[in-house]
């Protein structure tokens, strides 16, 4: 007996090792994405009681009430930030959106200025409210 106890041991670490994580919803995934990691708005946020948690949930809460065409527009604008801050070696956010800012037209980044303010003003809302009242964002 003793001698499969070890196998089976083995066998239930691994499946348990190999079991999915719960479902993040994607806006809060891609806002993870976006803004963990960065250690100045870390600190701004944590100047008003909040972090990266309570961002995230207002992060959420913005991107419920757009329509379907917004929320397409901030996951695209996150994506494009996440992979234009790694590209770039940006420690910051910030130095990403003032880089993506230069490209007017949106010929680089795939952003003209009209859909990346307007889109970047929705994100910017989710980080105002999480410093306003970090509680104060119902997740959606």
């Amino acid at each position: 007996m003793r001698r499969l106890a070890a196998p089976l041991a083995g066998l239930l670490l691994a499946a348990c090792a190999s079991a999915p994580e719960p479902d993040v919803p994607a806006p809060v995934a891609a806002c993870h994405a976006l803004f963990d990691g960065d250690a100045e708005l870390a600190q701004e946020l944590a100047g008003s009681g909040a972090g990266t948690g309570e961002l995230c949930t207002c992060f959420a809460s913005e991107y419920a009430a757009q329509d379907a065409d917004g929320q397409s527009d901030m996951l695209a604008l996150v994506e494009t930030l996440v992979d234009v801050r790694a590209a770039k070696g940006f420690n910051s956010v910030e130095e990403t959106v003032e880089l993506m800012e230069e490209d007017r037209d949106g010929a680089e980044f795939g952003f003209p200025e009209d859909r990346f303010k307007a889109t970047g003003e929705v994100i910017e809302e989710a980080i105002l409210r999480a410093m306003r009242d970090p509680a104060g964002c119902a997740a959606p």
